[in-house]
């Protein structure tokens, strides 16, 4: 009986190469969400100008409206580019965001492929499959918390890019 026991641990052992492959698979499908750090960057929309058109000199009623109307330009010529300034700032940071969190995640996934590395390549025994198992099992929990996680601050991000396009919407209406 004790002879049948090494063929079975072995065989075990098998069964944990096939296990930390799929492990692998899945890792490497979660580190697939993110951007690397070699990714183009998003394109940013260019710099909002402002006409430099002077207003005609004098006293008529045309020169007042133009004045006017220009006034109320160069403000909403101000608070488009503010809102384009906020609107970069934001995509930049939720670019960062994502380039960070497809680093921490190549991280997890070879933090788990270190893990499986040791413990299959010791002596083959029951506690290193048990071990691995166990260990796979919070590599995939990290990897999960770090999708939630990022998720969170992206949707974060959205809703200021969102906030900000509504802005600029709102004064391209006015």
């Amino acid at each position: 009986m004790a002879q049948n026991a090494g063929p079975h641990i072995l065989a075990g052992m098998g069964i944990g190469n096939s296990y930390v492959a799929q492990v692998d698979r899945i890792l490497a499908a979660a580190v697939s969400l993110f951007p690397d750090q070699n990714s183009a960057p998003a394109t940013e929309p260019a710099e909002a100008r402002a006409a430099g058109e002077e207003i005609p000199e004098g006293g008529s009623g045309l020169a007042a409206a133009a004045e006017d109307a220009a006034a109320r330009y160069r403000s909403d010529d101000a608070r488009a580019a503010a809102l384009s300034d906020a609107f970069r700032e934001a995509v930049r940071d939720a670019a960062t965001i994502a380039t960070r969190a497809g680093e921490t995640a190549q991280g997890i996934a070879r933090a788990a492929c270190a893990q499986a590395e040791v413990a299959l390549g010791e002596r083959p025994e029951p506690h290193n499959l048990t071990q691995l198992v166990r260990q796979m099992d919070g590599r995939l929990a990290a990897m999960q918390e770090h999708i939630r996680y990022t998720r969170q601050q992206l949707e974060v991000s959205a809703q200021q890019i969102n906030a900000h396009a509504a802005e600029m919407a709102a004064l391209r209406q006015a």
